[in-house]
């Protein structure tokens, strides 16, 4: 009997896989499951566990009625060469595979002597990212297997999903959690990312103040930017951001501090065009955003979530 192998993080399990087991198993083709990334949970691209994974393919299989396969847990290797001695070691041969992983593609192909399914027989428009997206906006059940939908709905999985986007509340966890202090230095913005950041109770205790600098005059006086670097690079630039971050930290003895400058008037010429600047004790970040709308309050909600976001991808840099 020959033997497909497919190789995927399943977050969740969807039509997509199932056409392909599908046919294969049809033409009497043994399926091993490869469930990638298998250690990973709980994170934006890969919410759920392997133990949910594997449970959402056994109960789509078994509504379809297909017993000749077996999954097995593939966790990610730091080395390539590991990962593939592994998963040789692990599932042992196959004749075909499938995979939407380039990288995977690439790896088991210099190893290892084997055919591609046709992308024209996959469903198209179908990716665990855009079911997760649509899940999140209107619980849409498209894409998804019967069995898969009945049991997302029974962990939860709405729930959890929101959670883990909800970038405000794990950076209120971690400056809490951690014991760390920020302070903001905010122009085009407004003060709405100060806002952001004290939407939960209990945010005193990492958040000690926020500046909203609106003019040049403000940023040097209140903040401490230098007229040198304001005249040689302009009031709304990256140099001007890292300074406001800079000197804000060091102003309020802060261990993080982030500022934000930038056109927020649609009516501007350069409407969009926001720089986002992070501080820390060893570490200066600077983000340049490109916002295409033209909705002054939109730009603005826009540029905040961005900048939380930012901040969030910092401190799970620098402290987890």
């Amino acid at each position: 009997m020959k033997t497909l192998l497919i190789i995927g993080r399943f977050q969740p399990f969807h039509l997509g896989h199932l056409h392909v087991i599908k046919k294969y198993s049809k033409d009497k083709f043994f399926i091993k499951i490869g469930i990638g990334s298998s250690e990973k949970y709980h994170e934006k691209k890969n919410p759920f566990t392997n133990i949910e994974r594997e449970e959402m393919i056994r109960l789509t299989l078994k509504e379809n009625k297909i017993k000749n396969y077996k999954i097995y847990h593939i966790p990610d290797k730091i080395d390539d060469t590991e990962w593939v001695k592994n998963v040789k070691n692990k599932i042992g041969g196959f004749e075909i595979l499938f995979t939407g992983n380039k990288h995977v593609k690439k790896l088991l192909k210099d190893q290892v002597k084997i055919h591609y399914l046709n992308e024209k027989e996959k469903p198209r428009d179908i990716s665990a990212t855009n079911i997760r997206k649509k899940w999140l906006e209107c619980k849409s059940k498209k894409g998804l297997p019967e069995a898969v939908f009945n049991y997302l709905k029974k962990i939860r999985a709405l729930d959890r999903l929101k959670e883990l986007h909800n970038n405000k509340k794990k950076v209120h966890y971690l400056l809490k959690e951690k014991k760390l202090s920020i302070s903001v230095a905010e122009s085009c913005t407004g003060g709405s990312i100060s806002r952001a950041l004290i939407s939960y109770s209990g945010s005193s205790e990492f958040f000690k103040l926020g500046f909203v600098a609106y003019d040049i005059n403000s940023k040097i006086k209140e903040i401490g930017v230098s007229k040198r670097v304001i005249k040689k690079y302009g009031s709304i630039s990256r140099e001007v951001c890292k300074e406001m971050a800079i000197k804000v930290r060091k102003k309020v003895k802060t261990d993080y501090s982030i500022s934000s400058t930038g056109y927020a008037d649609p009516l501007d010429q350069k409407a969009g065009l926001i720089y986002l600047s992070i501080a820390s004790l060893n570490n200066i970040y600077v983000k340049k955003l490109n916002i295409k709308l033209k909705d002054r309050e939109k730009i603005i909600g826009s540029a905040t979530k961005k900048a939380i976001e930012f901040l969030y991808d910092v401190l799970k840099k620098e402290v987890l």
